[in-house]
């Protein structure tokens, strides 16, 4: 820039004034280029995929769970609630209700917990926030009812009132440190510091609490495996059977009741497909929208299967955006975890690159109008050294970030923990290292394409006033020679 001394005030202020929005709008229109090239259809697609691997795979790299494109085959059965695996037979179909689904749901995981323990009935879920459910109702109210049950029927036959009470203090004293029997026929054990520090009342609710631990544990026999006494057995038997079967019917049935609504509509749209098949429309008509077929699927390992599903989600998400991944996912937890990455996963839709480039361009005219300004206002042989120099100020630094970006990628993935714990600074860093992990390094190189142009052009202004200044030297030497 020209001294005041040379030019008059306003022309200066103009100059500077130019200047800066010169190389504000630059950088904003590379800034806009940049983003708008990485949210491309082909480049688009490869950056949400790597937001989206860390999103759903986690730590454990297990399978995603998207929905079949044909999740109900006319003939085949019919899975009642996606995520767990209990389903109808196709002759059941045609007069089955959700009320109905509901039931066989609770009466499947009944007769698994009373067969063998909770682990039956985690088997039967496949959904990681449907498995969280189960696992916190089965040590929770589940727990509790069998507790009650067994309890209500037991600790009336003795167990409460100190008349089945064993000689548990020889048998401390016979085995120091073993845990003892405190209860004859009864053959829950505790340690005798325990033991002691109970009444009657609490050393009866003790093998309640025992039984029932092992009643979740391997199943009614497990449990019934613990008594030794004809009384207690009938007791236990007749309990089992009766109230404490109902009741764990009952409480699974109400764990359902948020998920009715889904139960109704599968039976439902399996009905009107049965109805359509059966009526020579073409096993396709009750296709819905999903995302793959389980043929393209089979015979992939599961890193290859997560893969293409990877790249198809991201095709998903990139036309439609990241809310179309609610219908596109079976597992809720990996639903909700897509939620949270929604905002970034907009940033590289097709809409998004559309609004880039919108507003690329118009930071690019704004450029162009005050480089015309800041050359008008400007006078002498270096009239294009001040556009060139804010040019190079927008440019050249956006430059060397996407280079050293491209370089410092590799080892990003092992900086995690740079800033531990939360707050704003923890979560800005981890966004900044996810985003970036999540390019690709040929997309990084392409990146560096608008900030090259811009820095290119000032560095040509500048080249062309150099050449300028020097060409009256030349002619000089020439006429002395």
């Amino acid at each position: 820039m020209y001294s005041r001394n040379r030019n008059p005030g306003w022309r200066a202020d103009v100059k500077w004034l130019a200047g800066i929005v010169l190389a504000i709008a630059a950088t904003a229109a590379a800034a806009l280029f940049c983003l708008a090239l990485l949210s491309r259809p082909a480049s688009g697609s490869q950056v949400l995929a790597g937001i989206l691997r860390p999103v759903l795979l986690g730590e454990d790299g297990s399978r995603i769970a998207a929905r079949s494109e044909s999740e109900f085959t006319p003939g085949g059965p019919l899975q009642l609630l996606p995520g767990l695996e209990i389903s109808l037979d196709p002759t059941e179909l045609a007069d089955f209700d959700a009320e109905q689904a509901q039931n066989r749901i609770a009466g499947v995981m009944t007769s698994l917990l009373r067969e063998g323990g909770r682990d039956g009935v985690l088997a039967l879920a496949s959904d990681s926030q449907l498995l969280r459910q189960l696992s916190g109702a089965l040590d929770g109210p589940v727990k509790q009812l069998v507790s009650a049950q067994l309890g209500a029927a037991l600790l009336g036959a003795g167990l409460a009132d100190g008349s089945r009470m064993a000689d548990w203090r020889t048998q401390a004293a016979n085995n120091p440190g073993a845990p003892v029997q405190p209860l004859v026929g009864v053959f829950v054990r505790a340690p005798a510091s325990v033991v002691e520090d109970l009444s009657a009342a609490g050393i009866g609710q003790l093998a309640i609490d025992g039984l029932a631990e092992e009643f979740l544990v391997g199943g009614e026999a497990a449990a019934r495996d613990l008594l030794a006494n004809p009384n207690l057995l009938a007791l236990y038997d007749g309990a089992v059977a009766g109230p404490l079967a109902s009741g764990l019917h009952g409480l699974f049935r109400a764990l359902l009741l948020g998920f009715a609504t889904e139960i109704g509509e599968r039976i439902e749209a399996a009905q009107q497909q049965l109805t359509a098949s059966s009526e020579d429309q073409g096993i396709g008509a009750g296709l819905g929208q999903g995302l793959l077929s389980q043929g393209e699927l089979a015979g992939l390992s599961v890193a290859e299967a997560n893969e293409l599903l990877l790249g198809r989600l991201a095709e998903r998400v990139h036309e439609g955006g990241p809310q179309v991944l609610d219908s596109l996912l079976a597992d809720q937890g990996q639903q909700a975890a897509a939620r949270q990455a929604a905002p970034l996963l907009q940033r590289f839709t097709a809409e998004a690159a559309a609004g880039y480039m919108r507003l690329a361009w118009l930071a690019a005219f704004v450029s162009l109008l005050f480089a015309l300004l800041l050359v008008g206002v400007s006078g002498g042989r270096g009239r294009l050294a001040n556009p060139g120099i804010a040019l190079l100020v927008a440019g050249l630094p956006g430059l060397l970030l996407t280079d050293w970006l491209g370089r410092q990628a590799s080892g990003l993935a092992a900086r995690a923990g740079l800033f531990s714990g939360q707050g704003f600074i923890a979560d800005t860093w981890e966004g900044i290292r996810s985003l970036i992990l999540a390019v690709p390094a040929e997309l990084l190189t392409a990146a560096r394409l608008p900030w090259l142009c811009v820095a290119a052009a000032g560095a040509f202004m500048l080249l062309l006033v150099l050449i300028v200044w020097l060409a009256p030297f030349a002619g000089t030497r020439r006429r002395r020679f």
